[in-house]
C-alpha cells in the first residue's frame, strides 16, 4: 500500500483518529480498518496487527504532490486564475479557514461546459474528489492555497502603500496650511 492507494475521504478519517484522545495503539487499529476496508476489532491477532503495520510505513513520509492536470474525469480544472469569480475567491477563503480540503476544490473542479455554481450539483463533485487520490487532491489544494496565500500578501502590500500614500497626503496638507498660516502671521 501507498499514499496512491489512499483517497480523500480515508485521509480525512484517518487525520480525525489522529487527532483524538486515545491511545497510540487503538488508534493504529481505527487507521487500519480504514485503510484496508476491515472492521475495527481491537482483539485481531498480535501477528495480524504487525503485518498491517509493515503495510502502511508509508504514513510516516509526507504526502507526494504531482503535478496539476487540467482534466480529472468529466470535470474541469482552471488554472488560469484570472478566470476565478470574486463568490469562487470568497467560497475557497471559507472552506479554507474551516480546513475542508474537499469544499476547496470543489470551488475550482468544474464540470465541461459548466460556470461556477450553474448548472450542476456541488454535491457530485465533493463525491468525486472524496474518491480522488490523495496525492491529487493535496496538489491541487496546494496550487491554489499558495496562489492565494501569494494573492493575500500582494493585496496586504497594495492596501499598506496606499494607506502610506494617504497619510503622507495628509501630512503635507498639515504642512502647507501651517505655512500658509505662519506666512499670514508675519504679513
Amino acid at each position: 500500500m501507498t499514499w496512491k492507494d489512499v483517497t480523500t475521504e480515508k485521509y480525512i478519517q484517518i487525520e480525525n483518529i489522529y487527532n483524538t484522545e486515545n491511545d497510540i495503539i487503538d488508534k493504529t487499529v481505527a487507521i487500519i480498518s480504514i485503510l484496508f476496508d476491515i472492521e475495527y476489532n481491537s482483539n485481531m491477532s498480535l501477528q495480524d496487527y504487525y503485518n498491517y503495520l509493515n503495510q502502511i510505513t508509508f504514513l510516516k513520509e509526507g504526502i507526494p504532490t504531482v503535478d496539476v492536470k487540467k482534466q480529472y474525469g468529466s470535470y474541469i480544472l482552471d488554472k488560469n486564475l484570472s478566470n476565478i469569480s470574486l463568490t469562487q475567491f470568497i467560497d475557497f477563503k471559507t472552506y479554507a479557514l474551516q480546513n475542508d480540503i474537499i469544499g476547496c476544490i470543489s470551488v475550482f473542479l468544474i464540470p465541461k461546459g459548466c460556470k461556477y455554481l450553474e448548472g450542476y450539483n456541488v454535491e457530485e463533485i465533493k463525491d468525486f474528489i472524496g474518491k480522488m487520490n490523495i496525492i491529487e487532491t493535496i496538489s491541487i489544494y496546494q496550487f491554489f492555497f499558495l496562489y492565494f496565500k501569494r494573492y493575500t500578501v500582494l493585496s496586504l502590500l497594495y492596501i499598506h502603500l496606499k494607506t502610506i500614500q494617504k497619510q503622507r497626503k495628509r501630512k503635507l496638507k498639515q504642512i502647507f496650511k501651517k505655512l500658509f498660516i505662519w506666512k499670514c502671521k508675519t504679513l
